[in-house]
């Protein structure tokens, strides 16, 4: 006798990642129009155990019984000796974990890698294009382990990390202290219990051009991407959408920066990160070029294929850029200009939380408000032309995944 239990799929055309579903209550006939991949965790009563079918090896069967649902399909078969799917997923989400590395006892170092380690401490930060993370107290951590789990932020920029003995380095970071002197609040999302995670620089030789309907997309060959999640940087801005970057083929990725805000990007990231000239408003394309081929630009690979992304709005409070959860977890914060700030964390009460962080204001320009108000308003009157900002918001950005083990 086969039981119903649960089911982990993919959704057509909706929320990337895999997802735990409740198809119970579903005609087995319309389970092949909302899923792409599914899997249904079932007990098989005879042998006690559990076990998952998947819906692509049913789906002819599916199909021809519109007036079942999947508790009397199961029925239907007991007397057959169903097919395993292979795989067997787990029945909870894992999330990504934001890490604010100073209490864990991580300092942080004007560094060079470039350099040996024995020369490390020798460099000044005015003369450092690098920053150096590392234990104050323990020298024989792995580092390497460490840096194969996380994505690194620097003031809600994203830093391309390189793990060395002698601690990770964040690539340029330094540069950018340099130019903008703004104190440096360096936190990592935690990828431990989802999968490893690989970046892959972009380079100009990287990238091949493409026209399309009037505009630009780039393709670049990357290898070894079959059965992972692939995310993109660029000039610091994390983006996930799967529209911005997307499979075409084994082993061939795009980026479609038709979405891009570009005048966005400069005006807000400009004061924390180097970012490529825009004097004329026209050369929009020429910026994306620049930006897609900085410094911290970099695709993201993790070896985990079932990744989704849910957005939760925080309550955000006016001053001092205070954010309020009753979430225990340590989600990854994302603000309204795009920027992933490491927060101060106050507990108080039961279950309550601020997230304070430093980023304060996002910049709001005329040009970016502009629009009809219902009437012949061409500028958006709540910003204030003269000093155009407002208080950012804030969301929590929560990365999660399931176990996906072979059966």
């Amino acid at each position: 006798m086969y039981t119903y239990k649960y089911s982990v799929g993919r959704y057509k055309n909706y929320r990337p990642g895999y997802h735990i579903v409740d198809i119970s209550e579903y005609s087995v006939a319309d389970l092949e129009k909302l899923f792409d991949i599914l899997y249904i965790v079932i007990n098989d009563g005879f042998y006690k155990v559990d076990m998952s079918i998947a819906l692509e090896d049913y789906r002819f069967s599916f199909a021809t019984n519109p007036s079942m649902n999947i508790g009397e399909w199961l029925t239907s078969q007991n007397g057959n000796n169903l097919k395993s799917a292979g795989v067997f997923p787990g029945d909870t989400y894992q999330y990504v974990k934001l890490e604010r590395i100073f209490t864990y006892g991580y300092f942080h170092y004007p560094a060079d890698l470039n350099l040996a380690n024995d020369r490390q401490a020798d460099l000044l930060s005015d003369a450092a294009p690098d920053v150096r993370i590392e234990h104050y107290m323990y020298h024989n951590l792995d580092y390497g382990k460490m840096n194969d789990y996380a994505l690194f932020t620097v003031n809600g920029i994203f830093m391309r990390s390189v793990a060395r003995s002698d601690g990770i380095f964040l690539k340029g970071a330094g540069l950018d202290y340099i130019q903008h002197r703004n104190d440096l609040r360096i936190g990592a999302l935690n990828f431990q219990k989802l999968g490893k995670v690989k970046t892959v620089p972009i380079t100009d030789d990287l990238l091949t051009e493409e026209i399309f309907d009037g505009g630009k997309r780039w393709s670049c060959q990357l290898d070894d991407i079959s059965g992972k999640t692939i995310y993109v940087v660029v000039n610091g801005q994390f983006m996930v959408d799967p529209g911005i970057v997307y499979r075409v083929a084994e082993n061939r990725v795009v980026i479609d920066l038709t979405s891009f805000d570009v005048a966005h990007h400069y005006l807000n990231y400009k004061e924390y990160t180097r970012t490529p000239k825009l004097t004329v408003l026209s050369k929009f394309e020429t910026y994306k070029r620049q930006a897609l081929t900085a410094h911290n630009s970099f695709f993201v690979i993790v070896d985990n294929p079932s990744l989704g992304i849910d957005v939760t709005p925080l309550t955000t409070f006016h001053y001092p850029n205070a954010l309020h959860t009753t979430d225990r977890f340590e989600h990854p914060v994302v603000l309204d200009n795009g920027m992933f700030p490491t927060p101060y964390i106050k507990s108080y009460g039961i279950k309550q939380r601020l997230l304070n962080h430093d980023l304060r204001v996002y910049k709001k320009y005329p040009f970016m408000t502009a629009g009809s108000l219902g009437s012949n308003v061409l500028l958006n009157e709540a910003v204030n032309q003269g000093n155009p900002g407002t208080l950012s918001k804030g969301w929590h950005f929560k990365i999660h995944g399931v176990t996906l083990k072979a059966s």
